[in-house]
């Protein structure tokens, strides 16, 4: 369970600093000038991309609290893997979502 406590810790915080690096790195381009937008609407896309993937990160860091909250203070001594596995899968096809559409904007452009 210790195992169970520090993994589950670990990727609490690694999602947590992802969302934050992603805001600050953000927050860097815009006060450097850098905006994306145009009448294209490439910049735009970006910004809904980027948003889209924040709010799904944001959403297992939300289940990540949830899980963390029951491993350190649950009262159940039963350890059912259910709830992990569905976490892991949901933050494999996040991190696999994220690193496809990075390659589709590399080649595209």
């Amino acid at each position: 369970m210790n195992y169970y406590r520090i993994l589950i810790t670990a990727t609490f915080l690694l999602g947590v600093t992802f969302v934050i690096l992603q805001w600050f790195g953000f927050r860097q381009l815009w006060d450097s000038g850098i905006q994306f937008k145009g009448s294209a609407g490439g910049g735009q896309f970006l910004y809904v991309i980027a948003g889209l993937h924040a709010m799904h990160v944001l959403g297992g860091v939300v289940a990540l609290t949830i899980m963390l909250i029951k491993a350190f203070f649950g009262r159940i001594k039963f350890y059912s893997s259910v709830p992990v596995e569905l976490m892991a899968t949901y933050w494999h096809f996040v991190d696999i979502l994220w690193i496809y559409l990075l390659v589709f904007f590399i080649l595209m452009g």
